[in-house]
């Protein structure tokens, strides 16, 4: 199972330049919120009260890989600061092709168990395809 990570500007699923991807062994953290954001109007008395329903909003939260290498994690870095969306596309990735926007962080680490793999962490938004 392998993760591929790249970055596109119009949000369109494409085929990248290999040069331009980053793979990573899998996602080894996934953590999603998500805003629900109806609204309960308390009304005094009121047996039902009524509701306001609305759309929730965009998944959110952290996603970690893990790369056999510094290079290929040093690839993902980079496309991550890279003006556009990132596309996380993995065959056993239930919601793959997935399309997001990073958010606050980006964070590389040597893995502590290993010693010679590479994690990168993110926070992320999830931007619809």
């Amino acid at each position: 199972m392998t993760s591929t990570l790249y970055s596109t500007t119009s949000g369109v699923i494409v085929s990248p330049d290999p040069a331009d991807v980053a793979t990573a062994v899998f996602a080894i953290g996934y953590e999603v919120t998500r805003q629900v954001r109806n609204i309960v109007h308390e009304v005094p008395n009121a047996v039902t009260p009524p509701v306001t329903f609305k759309e929730a909003g965009p998944r959110s939260g952290t996603i970690e890989y893990l790369f056999t290498d510094r290079e290929q994690c040093r690839r993902a870095e980079v496309i991550h600061a890279t003006l556009g969306y990132v596309i996380l596309d993995d065959p056993d990735w239930p919601d793959s092709p997935m399309r997001y926007v990073p958010q606050d962080e980006v964070v590389t680490t040597l893995d502590p168990e290993t010693r010679t793999r590479w994690l990168l962490s993110t926070g992320f938004t999830e931007v619809k395809l």
